[in-house]
């Protein structure tokens, strides 16, 4: 798969995906709801992500990227879609758990469909035009968010950000036959448990300070629309 593609591709669901985090809280703000069910909302984002992540990495090895991408990215515009429809404060519970889980599997898929592009001299400039596609939507998921919400309401910005995804899975269809396919069999090794990982040192530091800069980013998202909505 060309790496235009996935890099296009990152940007249309990571848009939905950071947008729907600054929508949600606000959307809930505005039905009157407290900050711990705020904070409840935001952490269902990752519930499931944190205890399924692994699994779902196994399961890409195995079966490839495409049908997991496939599955994903319609679980994904079905979670942003979802509060359109349920405009209540269950309705969110329901939408943050299964548009976190999706973006999960998307960007395990992604990782695996970069990381098998090219020769090993290449992924480290592979991985950097990826990391490119984050900071775009990272700019434009909130600011076409806000925008959204002042022309039009909240309930139609959800609209508005699964049409991204939606744009994905149209691109992911007309690039199917280049997805990578699944690793062979295992020769040597066996499976690894999860605490493995953590026996490494390089390793494990590395999930130290991606968890750390994880909880930073998200007490920010928490933080930051309801300090607005305080402020006015």
């Amino acid at each position: 798969m060309k790496l235009a593609a996935i890099v296009l591709l990152t940007v249309l669901a990571h848009t939905g995906f950071v947008g729907s985090r600054m929508l949600v809280s606000l959307y809930a703000i505005h039905r009157q709801a407290s900050p711990f069910t705020i904070g409840l909302l935001m952490a269902l984002y990752a519930l499931l992500p944190m205890l399924l992540a692994v699994s779902a990495g196994r399961l890409i090895d195995r079966v490839g990227t495409l049908r997991p991408l496939a599955w994903s990215g319609l679980a994904l515009v079905a979670g942003l879609a979802l509060p359109y429809a349920w405009p209540a404060l269950p309705g969110l519970f329901v939408a943050a758990t299964l548009i976190g889980t999706a973006f999960m599997v998307v960007h395990v898929s992604l990782n695996h469909a970069v990381g098998s592009m090219g020769t090993p001299a290449d992924r480290a400039v592979n991985f950097s035009w990826f990391s490119l596609a984050f900071s775009i939507s990272g700019f434009c998921g909130p600011l076409l968010t806000g925008l959204s919400i002042d022309a039009a309401g909240h309930r139609p910005t959800f609209l508005l950000l699964a049409a991204f995804p939606a744009a994905g899975l149209m691109l992911l269809y007309l690039y199917r036959h280049a997805m990578p396919h699944r690793h062979g069999p295992r020769v040597e090794g066996g499976e690894r448990r999860v605490a493995d990982l953590l026996h490494e040192p390089r390793l494990r530091g590395a999930f130290i300070a991606s968890g750390l800069l994880a909880m930073g980013w998200d007490l920010y998202t928490f933080v930051m629309p309801i300090f607005g909505s305080a402020i006015g």
